[in-house]
């Protein structure tokens, strides 16, 4: 029988509540399948004069519950130009097969995996892994060299046990001229070389560890374009941009602009009349012809002087005096008074048989005598 009632709905309610608890406070048993840490984590830095690192990761592997079958070793591309010489062996130098790659879409790091026989807790392995970084020292002044190097990234989710790096410089350094972060266990000098030891005992999950050496100067440092975009996107994106934008610039002020106007061959002309020149002379000049413009200008301006009568057809002369009284009221028709003088162009136009067409008869007048320009 089904309850109903109040009752039965308080009583559903209870029962969801108590197999949600019970979802969430039981973990997967997946996820306990599977226990291990690092009882010891030794990575040694030899340092290169040519600005190279070979790095060797001596990774021991304790095995707490579950059986393991492979590895893998995840390498930020991050403070070096390449990877090369990827390698990986057991803890008697036994090389073991992996496979290396870039996996750019998934962590942008480069990917080390290696497999190996079945190995049931508790157990404890050891492998090798070894690799060499190009370009790795920094310059932060003009007389030292630096190792910036993180020797344990945030990705481990295990405990460490114990951890000591251990950097060899390419020359034997005295220890003052060191400068160095953490501060280390031990400075020796064996066989001409100087090396700094690191370590740290207990290092917990998700915990960096990272070292910097100062020394004197054994290589000039310069990077490449594809790392500066590489590490710092940000910072080449805003150079490039504005990089782009004066480039365009410059390019408009040189080419992009209306190109300036090129000074003819010859004498240049004179673009600004003389004050004392009427606009009929200074169209003549500039046309050097009798173009319509001018022309009717001129002979309106003789006429006004007196030098010219106009005349028409007997029938239409009255129309076209009132038309010349409408255009020039100031200025009576009929036989005027020569007075002032005329230029050399108004002189020439007195002379042109183009004056005939047009009906236009001048008085009887000497050109010579009417003066000079």
């Amino acid at each position: 029988m089904v309850p109903r009632g109040p009752g039965a709905v308080v009583f559903s309610i209870l029962l969801l509540a108590l197999l949600s608890l019970f979802a969430v406070a039981s973990p997967p048993v997946r996820a306990q399948e599977k226990v291990y840490h690092l009882a010891s984590n030794a990575v040694t830095l030899d340092l290169d004069a040519n600005g190279s690192i070979r790095i060797a990761e001596r990774l021991a592997f304790s095995f707490d519950l579950g059986t393991f079958s492979f590895a893998y070793r995840d390498i930020p591309w991050r403070g070096f130009d390449d990877i090369l010489a990827v390698s990986v062996e057991d803890g008697a130098g036994t090389p073991e097969s992996f496979a290396f790659w870039f996996a750019p879409q998934a962590t942008g790091e480069w990917h080390i995996r290696w497999s190996f026989p079945p190995a049931a807790a508790p157990a404890v392995r050891t492998f090798v892994v070894r690799y060499t970084v190009t370009n790795a020292l920094l310059q932060p002044t003009a007389t030292l060299n630096r190792l910036d190097w993180q020797a344990v990234g945030t990705g481990w989710s295990v405990f460490t046990d114990n951890l000591t790096v251990e950097v060899i410089l390419p020359l034997a350094v005295n220890a003052s001229q060191l400068a160095y972060s953490p501060s280390p266990i031990s400075i020796s000098q064996p066989r001409g070389r100087t090396v700094v030891t690191f370590g740290y005992a207990a290092l917990p999950p998700f915990t960096s560890y990272r070292v910097i050496v100062d020394f004197p100067k054994v290589i000039d440092v310069r990077f490449g374009i594809a790392r500066i975009s590489r590490e710092s996107p940000i910072a080449t994106g805003t150079y490039t941009f504005f990089g782009v934008v004066g480039a365009m610039v410059c390019l408009w002020a040189v080419r992009g602009r209306e190109p300036r106007a090129r000074r003819p061959d010859g004498e240049a002309p004179v673009v600004t009349p003389p004050s004392d020149l009427e606009p009929e002379s200074v169209a003549f000049l500039l046309t050097q012809s009798l173009e319509l413009p001018g022309l009717l200008a001129a002979l309106l301006d003789l006429a006004k002087k007196g030098y010219l009568v106009f005349h028409g057809p007997a029938q239409a002369g009255e129309a076209v005096r009132q038309s010349v009284r409408d255009l020039l009221p100031q200025v009576p028709l009929g036989l005027f008074q020569a007075r002032g003088h005329i230029r050399r162009c108004g002189r020439k136009l007195l002379g042109q048989a183009l004056l005939q067409p047009f009906g236009l008869l001048h008085k009887s007048f000497n050109p010579s005598s009417l003066g000079s320009t």
